[in-house]
C-alpha cells in the first residue's frame, strides 16, 4: 500500500512539472532561432552596405544560401527560414522563422528591416 501511495505521489509531481518542462524546451529552441534572426539583421545591414539592396530568397531559405550572401550560419534544426523583400527595390525586408513542429508549430518569429524588434507569435516565446 505504501509502495502504491509513493508511485501515486511520483505521478501527481510528473504530471505536474511536465507542462513547465514542455514550456523550457520550447523556449530553449526558441532561442536558437532569436539569435539567428539576430544575425540575420545584423549581416543584412552589411549586405546592404556592400550591395545596395538587402538580400532576399524565393521561398524556404536554405542554410547555404543564407551563408553564401550573409556569411552567416542560422540554427536550421527546429525553424525554416525565409527572407523576402517587401518592396521592388529590395530597400526593405521581412526574416520569418517558422516552427517546423512541436507546441509552436507553423507559429513564426518576424524581424524587419526597421527597427531589428522580434515579435513572437507563439504564446509559448513571450516573457
Amino acid at each position: 500500500m505504501e509502495i502504491l501511495l509513493v508511485v501515486v505521489v511520483i505521478g501527481i509531481i510528473v504530471m505536474a512539472a511536465l507542462p513547465q518542462y514542455v514550456k523550457a524546451v520550447e523556449r530553449a529552441k526558441m532561442r536558437g532561432a532569436l539569435n539567428s534572426l539576430m544575425l540575420v539583421y545584423t549581416s543584412q545591414k552589411r549586405y546592404k552596405l556592400d550591395n545596395g539592396s538587402y538580400y532576399s530568397c524565393q521561398g524556404t531559405c536554405s542554410n547555404a544560401s543564407i551563408y553564401n550572401a550573409l556569411g552567416i550560419t542560422v540554427d536550421t534544426a527546429y525553424f525554416d527560414y525565409t527572407i523576402a523583400s517587401t518592396d521592388p527595390q529590395n530597400q526593405d525586408y521581412t526574416a520569418e522563422a517558422i516552427r517546423k513542429a512541436g507546441t509552436c508549430a507553423g507559429r513564426k518569429m518576424i524581424v524587419t528591416s526597421g527597427n531589428g524588434e522580434i515579435n513572437k507569435e507563439c504564446k509559448v516565446w513571450l516573457p
